[in-house]
């Protein structure tokens, strides 16, 4: 008869070792794309030229505004252009807006191209 207690020892020794190795190989990526980025000077970082708005509107904003655009909690973002400036828009992905638009969502270095986007919205 097996003992069941060796069998859970060696699988969690074999978890912890993954877990280990997988949180070093992690490090010792970050710190060879830092490296990388400090000998270029150039960052490796997602740009705001990779920064995919509507992607990133699926992912945070559509509980709120809708899968059309149309306005749930949030309001419609169609025509925001009649409405609203790219410095409005930015404003308020920055800031936030009295009423549930927290501040902060978007990223900084995406804002200006998320603010282009919404005013393209029709």
């Amino acid at each position: 008869m097996e003992r069941p207690a060796i069998w859970i020892t060696v699988i969690l020794f074999v978890a912890s070792g993954l877990f280990v190795n997988v949180t070093f190989l992690q490090n010792k990526n970050t710190k060879t794309e830092q490296s990388t980025e400090q000998q270029s000077g150039q960052k490796t970082e997602t740009t705001a030229s990779s920064f995919e708005p509507k992607t990133f509107y699926k992912q945070t904003c559509n509980s709120c505004h809708g899968d059309h655009y149309q306005g749930v909690v949030g309001p419609s973002l169609k025509n925001l252009s009649k409405k609203y400036s790219q410095a409005d828009v930015e404003n308020i992905l920055k800031n936030g807006k009295s009423g549930g638009m927290p501040a902060g969502l978007v990223p900084q270095e995406y804002i200006p191209a998320m603010a282009k986007w919404v005013l393209s919205l029709k």
